[in-house]
């Protein structure tokens, strides 16, 4: 060892320390990196799905390859045209938009906010691209759960095939509702109704996308917004 450092020119040790140095850094700050990640999947898991279904410390550590934390900002999509659906969402916090095209027409099917559950069904079961668009409308954060890893796990796990459930039976409820709203024969209904139900969008959403959703021009909806009581 003395040998070798004798013969090795100060400069050159200096940077060879320094390199390891760097390098033990990088490791030490990946490690901290995958141990904070896997530390907000438990804490999103704990927080989110645990109280729709009750799970254990075990359950907990094998949801956790599973879940994926997504970011979006306003005008980013969870699911594009033509994408095939990979995911059940579970979103945390911020508001999104489910919308599709019909030429150069845009129609709003759905608006979804803090602890509602996205499961784009017609592509998600079928494996075929989506004809849906899910848009962020402000900063959005999703616990997405990769569908066939989830339902790989229900096989073998009764926790797991609950789960499954319950998050297709919140979903399903939250699409009967929006179907049953749009049987309101009154504009006023229809707006009272979408307020009580859906604050963030009615608070956020831009006026062209809520008209859309409640099969109503803008401009009826604007002198709603400005005469109806709620």
């Amino acid at each position: 060892l003395m040998e070798s450092i004798s013969s090795t020119p100060a400069e050159a040790l200096i940077t060879k320390i320094e390199e390891a140095l760097a390098t033990g850094r990088r490791s030490k700050t990946k490690i901290m990196m995958a141990t904070t990640h896997k530390l907000d999947k438990t804490h999103f898991i704990k927080t989110f799905l645990a109280p729709l279904c009750p799970l254990t410390d075990e359950d907990i550590e094998m949801l956790v390859p599973v879940v994926e934390i997504q970011t979006l900002q306003r005008g980013d999509t969870l699911l594009a045209e033509g994408q095939i659906a990979r995911y059940v969402t579970l979103i945390t916090e911020g508001l999104l938009r489910t919308h599709i095209r019909d030429g150069r027409k845009d129609h709003t099917q759905q608006f979804a906010t803090k602890d509602d559950i996205i499961i784009p069904a017609e592509s998600l079961f079928s494996q075929e691209p989506s004809h849906k668009i899910i848009t962020a409308l402000n900063e959005t954060v999703c616990l997405n759960l990769k569908y066939e890893d989830l339902l790989a796990l229900s096989i073998d796990n009764p926790t797991f095939h609950r789960l499954l459930i319950l998050l297709y039976q919140a979903a399903l409820l939250r699409e009967q509702s929006v179907a049953d709203s749009k049987h309101l024969k009154s504009a006023q209904e229809r707006y009272r109704h979408f307020c009580k139900n859906h604050p963030a969008a009615a608070m956020y959403a831009n006026v062209s996308h809520v008209a859309s959703f409640l099969n109503m021009a803008p401009e009826t909806l604007s002198r709603l917004r400005s005469t109806v009581l709620l």
